[in-house]
């Protein structure tokens, strides 16, 4: 019997047309012996879990309750046999040879994570080559809409995508898994976070290609998620004295999200003010890291292509992003870093 050196995981919740994709594509690409395919199964109810158990019986397929992707991904992790564990999500499709370069551009490197050039579902455009991580606990998909040939010479990253990443199966047990904190969203933003504190590396894949159903776009519901998602990085990782000095940043972000949810109407108010609510009265535990050194390493800046109105363009990028620029700049002033 071959030892497994790969474990891919792919968390499912009624996905069942994107399963049938994924999983054609991941079996059209391996033709090795030494991986596995694991499911986890969110208690999908539109027969995916059937059509897998009936059409990839080699596929280890767990069935569990719904309690979000971060507590499924770990569940999945627990069962998984390789050296290596690639998350990876079920709208996605994969090219021959991706995902063993991801596994090989780890080797003989600690401390380290690799990520593919992940493009959009019809492979015209870039979607993602991570996240840019905003100090005040916004995320934003980095290299959204460039040109396929843009980001060609492997480099190391600042963050990885929760679409796909490739990880040492015994780094992501040390660092404790995903925080089944999240739900569902920004569960990525604060891995990323939590791996700038603990030191590891990001690197990126060029030659490693896999496409990814994504739009840009946040319904009012979403707004919940991401928000909640927000308030649960700033107090993981931030103490009362970071806030105070953060405080124009944060209050500046408040009024922007706050005038986002107003544009999504009543809903949209409901689910921001429901996520301020829980953010206020949420216990969150401290991660002891070095926080000073943690905010060098995030950006200020909020890219100009992840917003489409002139509302907002005008706001975020000539008032918004002064403030940042001011406000953490004068933050390393203060810290002399």
């Amino acid at each position: 019997m071959n030892q497994i050196k790969t474990s891919v995981l792919i968390v499912n919740t009624n996905q069942k047309d994107y399963i049938k994709n994924c999983l054609k594509s991941l079996k059209s690409v391996y033709d090795n012996t030494d991986f596995e395919i694991i499911i986890v199964d969110n208690d999908s109810t539109d027969g995916s879990p059937e059509f897998v158990g009936e059409n990839y019986p080699d596929v280890k397929l767990i069935r569990t309750k719904n309690k979000g992707f971060c507590a499924a991904n770990n569940l999945g992790a627990k069962n998984a046999e390789g050296e290596y564990l690639i998350l990876l999500n079920p709208d996605t499709k994969v090219f021959k040879g991706s995902l063993e370069e991801l596994v090989r551009n780890l080797d003989g490197k600690e401390k380290t994570i690799s990520v593919p050039k992940i493009l959009l579902y019809d492979g015209q455009s870039i979607n993602t080559v991570g996240i840019i991580n905003h100090f005040t606990g916004l995320g934003f998909t980095k290299g959204l809409g460039e040109n396929i040939d843009k980001y060609t010479e492997q480099e190391y990253m600042s963050s990885i995508s929760g679409a796909c990443f490739c990880i040492r199966m015994q780094d992501f047990l040390d660092l404790g898994g995903l925080d089944e904190q999240f739900f569902l969203y920004m569960d990525d933003a604060e891995f990323s976070w939590r791996l700038k504190s603990k030191g590891y590396k990001v690197v990126y894949v060029p030659n490693a290609v896999i496409c990814h159903d994504y739009t840009l776009r946040v319904p009012a519901e979403k707004i919940y998620y991401l928000e909640i998602g927000r308030y649960i990085i700033l107090k993981k990782y931030f103490t009362w004295k970071e806030f105070l000095l953060f405080l124009p940043s944060l209050f500046t972000t408040e009024l922007f999200t706050f005038g986002y949810s107003i544009l999504k109407g009543r809903s949209g108010i409901k689910f921001k003010l429901k996520a301020i609510k829980e953010g206020l009265t949420l216990n969150v535990e401290k991660d002891n890291v070095d926080r000073k050194d943690l905010v060098r390493l995030l950006d200020y800046k909020i890219p100009n292509k992840q917003l489409n109105s002139t509302f907002f363009d005008i706001i975020f990028f000539k008032i918004g992003n002064f403030i940042y620029f001011m406000n953490y700049k004068s933050i390393l002033i203060i810290w002399n870093l």
